[in-house]
């Protein structure tokens, strides 16, 4: 409740969504080309994703501290490193780039999380979202193998 009587007068400046910025990042690695993204929140998430990506062999250029672009010409290896990928459960956004781009990923699971196959299949969305017909799965301890023969 604002209490005085008197007009609200200024400016706010609203940061972009972490959620969002997780999720948009990894789509970069499905272009042949550059992405520019904008209104990026600085949090250690969004950085670590986009040292993933940077790790896999795009070009990441901060702009400024809120705009990146990232040139995915370079990306040529769908093995993520697995030390970074269990810093943040966001990580597993990078498994439907990998697959559309390679139809293969190498992944540690997100965030150190230990499910069984099936439910790791299911929390990453990958039934119905990336609708691709996964042909090999391998999960051994935290890692997870997957070869995709058709999109």
């Amino acid at each position: 409740m604002i209490n005085g009587g008197k007009p609200l007068v200024g400016e706010v400046t609203i940061a972009g969504a972490k959620n969002a910025a997780l999720a948009i990042i990894p789509g970069a690695v499905l272009t042949n080309g550059t992405c520019r993204i904008e209104n990026l929140p600085q949090v250690s998430d969004v950085t670590i994703q986009l040292e993933i990506v940077r790790s896999l062999g795009a070009d990441v250029k901060m702009i400024n501290k809120s705009t990146v672009e990232i040139d995915a010409k370079g990306v040529r290896n769908a093995a993520a490193p697995y030390d970074m990928m269990r810093r943040i459960r966001a990580s597993y956004y990078l498994v439907g780039a990998l697959l559309g781009r390679f139809k293969k990923a190498d992944v540690a699971m997100p965030g150190g999380c230990n499910f069984l196959p099936s439910n790791a299949l299911l929390y990453m969305g990958l039934h119905g979202v990336v609708r691709c017909k996964l042909h090999q799965v391998l999960h051994l301890s935290d890692a997870l193998f997957l070869n995709c023969n058709k999109l």
